[in-house]
C-alpha cells in the first residue's frame, strides 16, 4: 500500500509523541517485567519511527541524551548509536559490542547484561557518564563510515564544565575526530582525555583481554 506524505507524517508525529511520553516513565517501582514490557513498546516505537522514516526516504537518526548518575567524574564519548542501539533505546545496544562487558570486568561487576537498568546503574557507580559526538546525522546502517550530513555535539563542553568532569575518554579516534572538528582540540586544554580502543567487535586490532586491560589503566 502506498501511504501519502501527509499521512506519514501524521503517523510520524503520533509516534513520536507516545515514545516520548513511554521514555519519561519513571521505572523505579517497576518489577523486573514491567521494565521489559516497557522496554519492548520503546523498542517496537522506535522501529515503527524508523520504517516510516524509511518510507518519507529520510536518513536523518538523532542521538540519544546524555547518561549520567548523581556524580559523574568520567566522560566515555562515541560518534553515534548504532542501529542495534536505536532498536534497543539504550547506549552499546548491540550484543556484540565489547562495552558493557569490560566495564563490568575493570570494575567485578555480575550483572545481567539484558536489563539495561544494571548497566546504567553499574557505571552510574563508578562515577561514569555516557554521551557521543553527534547528535544527528545520516547513516545506513552502523558503520562510522557511512555517516554523512553530521551534527556535532557542541554542548559537550559545557556538560564537561558543569559537572567538573577530570577524564573524558574518546571510545574510537572516529569519535575523538568529531569531537576536534566541533568543538575543537582547545576545548580539552584542561582535561585529561586519553583515544580508547573501540569496544565495536569491528575493531580487531586488540582482543577483549586487550582491550579490558587498557580500559582498566584509563578507568581506574
Amino acid at each position: 500500500m502506498n501511504y501519502k506524505k501527509e499521512q506519514l507524517e501524521e503517523a510520524h508525529i503520533a509516534l513520536l509523541s507516545t515514545l516520548k511520553k513511554c521514555e519519561k516513565i519513571d521505572t523505579s517501582t517497576f518489577g523486573k517485567s514491567q521494565k521489559t514490557l516497557l522496554e519492548r513498546r520503546i523498542r517496537a516505537l522506535r522501529l515503527a519511527l524508523e520504517l516510516i522514516e524509511k518510507e518519507r526516504g529520510d536518513n536523518t537518526h538523532k542521538a540519544f541524551s546524555a547518561l549520567y548518575g548523581d556524580n559523574p567524574q568520567i566522560l566515555i564519548l562515541g560518534t553515534f548509536p548504532s542501529v542495534k542501539s536505536r532498536e534497543s533505546n539504550g547506549y552499546y545496544g548491540n550484543p556484540q559490542n565489547q562495552f558493557w562487558r569490560i566495564i563490568a570486568e575493570i570494575f567485578s561487576e555480575k550483572i545481567d547484561f539484558d536489563d539495561y537498568e544494571q548497566k546504567k546503574a553499574m557505571i552510574f557507580k563508578h562515577g561514569i557518564a555516557l554521551w557521543d559526538t553527534l547528535i544527528s546525522c545520516e547513516i545506513k546502517g552502523s558503520a562510522d563510515t557511512n555517516i554523512k550530513n553530521e551534527v556535532g555535539n557542541t554542548e559537550i563542553p559545557v556538560f564537561v564544565k558543569y559537572f567538573n568532569i577530570n577524564k573524558v575518554l574518546f571510545n574510537s579516534k572516529k569519535a575523538f575526530n568529531f569531537y576536534c572538528r566541533y568543538n575543537g582540540l582547545e576545548s580539552l586544554k584542561d582535561i585529561e582525555y586519553h583515544i580508547m580502543p573501540s569496544t565495536s567487535s569491528a575493531y580487531a586490532g586488540m582482543n577483549f583481554k586487550e582491550k579490558v586491560s587498557v580500559w582498566r589503566e584509563k578507568l581506574t
